[in-house]
């Protein structure tokens, strides 16, 4: 979720960089962007930005880019494209594909119906949906009638919002301002801390230090 209080730009490249990271192959990627109607065309802006800085836009000769695991999830990914609830106009990029070395670009596609193939669970492949909002209890329902919203992101940079947002939502672990990548952890009962920390009861920092023996790391990341 983007609100009208996010860093946009910083969201749109920790949202792209999840979401089409491998691809889109991975388990803990982006389902679907909720993003504030006041921000939507700065986001978009920022997104096709981000998606040039980490990927590029060289086509078939795009070596940043990943492939798809196999000619079988390919295909099954052209399917979901097809489906007849999406009408063209709703693509927010150019969609270019290649058998041959089984590429499919990230793809953005603008409020898809409900009833479409991407709105109804998670999708392994580079299609992200972005569904605009004026008002966050427009999209309450839409989130919490999801069968399992395992990881929530929310970006917004008025913390007055996050004790009504930890309630609002259902969800098992709750995010503020960044996304899960490198963070291990689990079980219910999530808090927010600066910058998208999530410290739980049973994962976080506090479970890595229970069930751990001490080790070396490194933190490049900006929030080190």
């Amino acid at each position: 979720v983007v609100s009208k209080f996010a860093n946009v730009k910083e969201a749109a490249e920790l949202l792209i960089h999840n979401k089409f990271y491998k691809s889109g192959q991975h388990l803990q990627n982006v389902d679907i962007i909720y993003v504030d109607k006041s921000v939507y065309n700065l986001f978009l802006i920022e997104s096709k930005n981000a998606l040039y800085k980490f990927y590029t836009s060289l086509g078939q000769k795009n070596l940043n880019y990943g492939t798809i695991a196999s000619k079988k999830d390919f295909f099954k990914i052209l399917e979901i494209l097809n489906d007849s609830h999406i009408d063209p106009s709703q693509y927010l990029t150019n969609v270019f594909h290649s058998v041959d070395n089984l590429r499919i670009n990230p793809i953005l596609i603008l409020n898809p119906d409900e009833k479409s193939r991407i709105m109804q669970g998670k999708i392994y492949g580079p299609i992200l949906p972005i569904v605009t909002f004026e008002d966050p209890l427009e999209i309450k329902e839409k989130i919490n009638k999801k069968s399992h919203v395992e990881n929530l992101f929310y970006f917004g940079e008025n913390s007055r919002e996050y004790p009504e947002i930890k309630i609002m939502f259902d969800y098992q672990k709750l995010f503020f301002n960044g996304t899960n990548f490198g963070v291990l952890g689990g079980g219910l009962g999530p808090d927010y801390g600066k910058h998208g920390c999530l410290e739980t009861s049973l994962g976080g920092r506090f479970g890595m230090w229970t069930f751990s023996k001490q080790k070396t790391f490194m933190n490049l990341g900006k929030y080190g």
